[in-house]
This record gives C-alpha cells, sequence and structure tokens, in this order.
C-alpha cells in the first residue's frame, strides 16, 4: 500500500513539474492570445510537416525545409501597447530554471533576450523577447530540435527581425 501510495505521489509530483516548465511561456501566450491590441501566429507541427511535402524549386527552399523539419511549434505574440510593461512582465515569468540567457543585446532603447531551454545536450526551445522603443514588444518561441546556426541562416533568408542577432553566436553553443 506504501509503495502504491508513494508511486502516485511522485506521478503527480512529475505531471506538477512538466507542467510547471512548461507553463511560463504558454500562461503568457495563453494570456493574451484572445487580446485584440496582439498580433498573434501560431504554427503547429502539422503544418511543418505540410512544408516537408513542397515541390523544391530553389536552394533555399531546402535550406529552410532541412529547418522545419525538426520543429514541433512556433509562437509568436506581438503588440504596439504598453510594449516595455509587456516585456518586463514575461521576463519575470520566464525566472524557471530550465530556461538560461543564449544572448542580450541593447541597442539605443531596443532590448533584446534569447533564452535557449535544454533537454540534456539539445536545445528544445529558442525564446525571443524583443521591446523597442516602448512602441512594440515581440515574443517568439520556437519548439523542436534546435540548431542556432541553421535559425540564424532561416532569419537571414526570411529576413525575420531580431533572430538576425543569432548570427553572434557561437556555433559550438
Amino acid at each position: 500500500m506504501k509503495t502504491i501510495i508513494l508511486t502516485l505521489l511522485c506521478a503527480l509530483l512529475w505531471v506538477g513539474t512538466t507542467q510547471a516548465q512548461e507553463s511560463a511561456i504558454s500562461r503568457f501566450y495563453q494570456k493574451y492570445e484572445n487580446d485584440e491590441t496582439f498580433t498573434v501566429v501560431y504554427v503547429s507541427q502539422h503544418m511543418f510537416g505540410l512544408f516537408a511535402e513542397l515541390d523544391l524549386e530553389e536552394v533555399e527552399d531546402e535550406v529552410i525545409l532541412d529547418i522545419l523539419k525538426d520543429l514541433t511549434g512556433l509562437h509568436i505574440l506581438v503588440t504596439e501597447e504598453n510594449a516595455m510593461k509587456r516585456y518586463q512582465e514575461a521576463l519575470g515569468m520566464i525566472k524557471d530554471p530550465a530556461y538560461e540567457v543564449l544572448m542580450k543585446v541593447r541597442e539605443e532603447s531596443t532590448h533584446v533576450q534569447f533564452f535557449v531551454k535544454r533537454n540534456q545536450a539539445d536545445i528544445e526551445e529558442l525564446l525571443l523577447l524583443v521591446q523597442e522603443d516602448d512602441d512594440e514588444f515581440v515574443l517568439i518561441s520556437i519548439v523542436g530540435k534546435i540548431d542556432l546556426a541553421k535559425i540564424s541562416n532561416l532569419a537571414k533568408i526570411m529576413e525575420i527581425e531580431g533572430l538576425d542577432y543569432l548570427e553572434h553566436v557561437k556555433e559550438d553553443y
């Protein structure tokens, strides 16, 4: 009987811990996904799979598909209202030790922070927070098997503002 109770208790703690680790960014996203002041984008793993079925015409397409095949989700939130407040709120929610700072950039009144969440040696989430001139707040969460060099290359090809800072990260990270 003690073994059953102990097993159930451990299972409940594990579920609670798993939900707590995931919940910081998920809660933030869910809090604002129906807020009309935000532009909201979510791309599912299924959508990334559909991209893999496309006919490739250019070398750039192959590079993009090579990156997308390892991704399982993409969340983007953008707002032009209370940008600094939203940025500070998001920073406060990711105090989770599972996230480590990859890079911080301050350029005039623009603040950019990259965080990574690892699963042993692999990066499983890349999180980007941008606050610009108190005019705009951007949160981008890329989930899957992350190769920073490939993501930086994707950012160049697709001209994704903010992710271009990744070119300054060492390739062996």
